[in-house]
């Protein structure tokens, strides 16, 4: 997502987030995002998506490690 932020004036925010659990230095989460965009180009549309997260503890801060897209719906 960081790739985007130049490029387009969006609005994220989590509409749900389930914590699936945690082993060692990883964990998983499900969550609900909603990606609005205010200004940019058209090629990106407005969505809700769900998502599986992996973290990976890194340095002592977790990070997103691997993602899984589950669901999308555009506005």
């Amino acid at each position: 997502m960081e790739q985007m932020f130049p490029v387009f004036d969006m609005e994220t925010s989590v509409i749900e987030f389930h914590f699936i659990g945690m082993s060692g230095d990883y964990a998983v989460t499900r969550v609900k995002q909603k990606l609005e965009k205010i200004s940019g180009p058209a090629s990106f549309k407005s969505n809700v998506s769900e998502q599986v997260f992996v973290f990976k503890k890194n340095q002592g801060k977790w990070k997103i490690w691997q993602a899984v897209m589950l669901d999308m719906d555009y506005l």
